[in-house]
């Protein structure tokens, strides 16, 4: 394929020149371009602010056109930068990897799930979900969030086992690193000891459960979740002992039960109130020290 045979198949898609000579279309409340050059193709998402974010390129040489019309032999990786046996086919909303690879899911409320395979994470259909098996996809995939909410979905998790060591943050330098750090992160739920904070399903492990029914009522997924996680031994067992206590238990008695740092313990504890529904009220001791307390029948 030469460069003008691209941009021929290119405004046949209605694709239409911009004044850098450069390929422009929106779909679907996002904008996409095919920047190029003389000998290659870059395909790019436009983010929040005046930037581009690379999805796909290859050489015209390498690229050609399906019996459907559709255009095949852009990498992930770059130019040259894999075999052209099993090209692959542009799909704007969903750049996804092999079916075989590990995928991981986000859904609007920035609920995380990791799945063995694409045709996993695909089954488990979870309403408005996003789907990446890289941290590229996951770039591309948060393109045009704001910030903010890549912001959103570090704080969901951070602070709460398996992500004990991570501490919330009020912003990130940039997008990339957000993105960078957000996917080095998930990483953990491969890691023997994210069992304890994951919901396992026959379809995957996931950051927060999935309900199994889309129509369940808040209280319903609310005692779903406690009795999946609740597991005898476990410190979310160990501190909902303490907290159910008559006395009750403060920041320091389970940071010494269980070996966190006090701002983990206070993160747990809102997160047993926000997502997993348990209803914990502090009150001040006789000693003047505040204790968290697990409301009766809850």
């Amino acid at each position: 394929m030469t460069n003008q045979e691209f941009i021929d198949w290119a405004t046949r898609r209605r694709w239409h020149v911009d004044r850098h000579g450069h390929l422009r279309k929106s779909e679907n409340g996002r904008e996409y371009r095919f920047k190029l050059s003389s000998v290659a193709a870059r395909y790019e998402i436009k983010t929040d602010g005046a930037g581009w974010a690379r999805i796909r390129s290859n050489y015209f040489k390498d690229l050609q056109i399906t019996p459907e019309g559709k255009l095949a032999g852009l990498l992930r990786g770059g130019c040259g930068s894999e075999p052209q046996a099993a090209p692959q086919t542009i799909n704007p909303q969903t750049q996804k990897g092999a079916e075989t690879m590990r995928t991981f899911t986000i859904t609007p409320d920035n609920t995380i799930s990791v799945f063995a395979s694409q045709k996993q994470a695909k089954a488990a259909n979870l309403e408005g979900a996003e789907l990446f098996a890289s941290r590229e996809e996951l770039a591309t995939v948060s393109a045009t969030w704001p910030i903010s909410r890549l912001v959103e979905t570090w704080n969901a998790f951070a602070g709460v086992v398996p992500f004990d060591d991570l501490k919330p943050v009020k912003k990130f330098e940039n997008r990339h690193v957000g993105v960078a750090r957000i996917w080095g992160a998930v990483q953990k739920l491969n890691a023997p000891e994210a069992a304890e904070a994951t919901t396992k399903t026959d379809s995957g492990e996931a950051v927060k459960p999935a309900p199994s029914n889309a129509k369940a009522t808040k209280k319903a997924k609310a005692d779903k979740t406690k009795a999946k996680d609740t597991r005898q031994g476990s410190r979310k067992a160990t501190i909902v002992e303490l907290i159910g206590r008559t006395e009750g238990a403060t920041v320091q008695e389970i940071v010494e039960a269980t070996g966190w740092l006090s701002h983990s313990v206070r993160g747990f504890i809102s997160n047993l109130v926000r997502k997993a529904g348990y209803k914990i009220e502090s009150r001040k001791r006789e000693s003047g020290e505040r204790a968290y307390h697990l409301a009766a029948g809850k």
